[in-house]
């Protein structure tokens, strides 16, 4: 939300994108191709620019004080399986992402690639300051970075 206070953009809620894209109230929609192909966002507005700036989260949350009353033998357990299942999320999803890119070029989108180094300046000071304020963050910048490198 901060990248996009600071490039000035405030989006609608999700049920009003489709009727507004259909009066021209709006004339683009950030969401990820999910959205796209199942609410059927590419009959209002036929063109898709790829920005790629979507990203599958793997976040598990639990109490603190059931995580500590659990064997350190049942947390091992609990951290394989949802590693394992975390793999399996993001393999299903990047199936569903050409799965979903190739039907939106077949019902007529027109896919557009965008020049994303503009945007990447713009919100480059939003990445710096929470990377600036957080190791944890610092370090998985870090590893993002080591493995768009590869």
């Amino acid at each position: 939300m901060a990248a996009r206070h600071r490039r000035g953009t405030h989006g609608p809620a999700l049920g009003e994108v489709a009727p507004s894209l259909s009066t021209n109230l709006l004339d683009a929609a950030a969401v990820d191709l999910d959205i796209i192909v199942g609410l059927k966002y590419y009959q209002q507005a036929k063109f898709l620019t790829l920005s790629n700036h979507m990203a599958f989260p793997a976040v598990l949350f639990t109490s603190q004080k059931w995580w500590d009353s659990l064997p350190p033998g049942d947390q091992d357990l609990i951290k394989k399986a949802y590693h394992e299942a975390g793999l399996w999320g993001i393999d299903t999803q990047v199936k569903a992402e050409a799965t979903n890119l190739e039907k939106l070029k077949q019902d007529g989108a027109v896919v557009v690639n965008v020049d994303l180094g503009p945007f990447k300046e713009k919100g480059k000071p939003v990445s710096e300051n929470y990377i600036n304020k957080n190791a944890l963050i610092k370090q998985f910048a870090i590893e993002v970075s080591e493995t768009i490198k590869k």
